[in-house]
């Protein structure tokens, strides 16, 4: 009699289901840009992109830096650059390169399991342009 297959490990990781989940990350990122630049007037989505881009290369520049792993949702800056964006595209935009809510709900920081360097890199390349 033949043994049944082995089932995959639990552990498992597909590394090309992790590439397509970057793969639609980056689309997702792309959309969101696109849409802040074309939904808001010119001067106010340059200052929210700039603003992501100053956090996502603070990120890639110094990962381990913890004052660039947290922003305070009640700062000033972060609140009318970037959460003041009606559609909440800037958030999201912060989520998918890694950021979550704290605890505590005062901070958004950064997730080591969900940190996903590539999808900063894209950010900021896409932000580059």
């Amino acid at each position: 009699a033949a043994a049944a297959a082995a089932a995959p490990s639990s552990d498992f990781v597909d590394p090309y289901s992790r590439t397509r989940d970057n793969e639609v990350k980056v689309g997702e990122i792309r959309s969101l840009l696109a849409k802040i630049k074309a939904s808001y007037p010119e001067e106010r989505a340059t200052v929210a992109l700039k603003t992501l881009n100053a956090y996502c290369l603070n990120l890639l520049k110094q990962p381990a830096e913890e004052k660039f792993r947290r922003i305070r949702k009640s700062n000033a800056a972060f609140q009318q650059r970037v959460a003041s964006l009606e559609g909440g595209e800037g958030c999201k935009v912060l989520e998918l390169v890694g950021f979550r809510t704290d605890d505590s709900g005062e901070f958004y920081v950064v997730n080591e399991a969900l940190f996903d360097r590539k999808a900063v890199e894209a950010t900021c390349s896409e932000l580059g342009r």
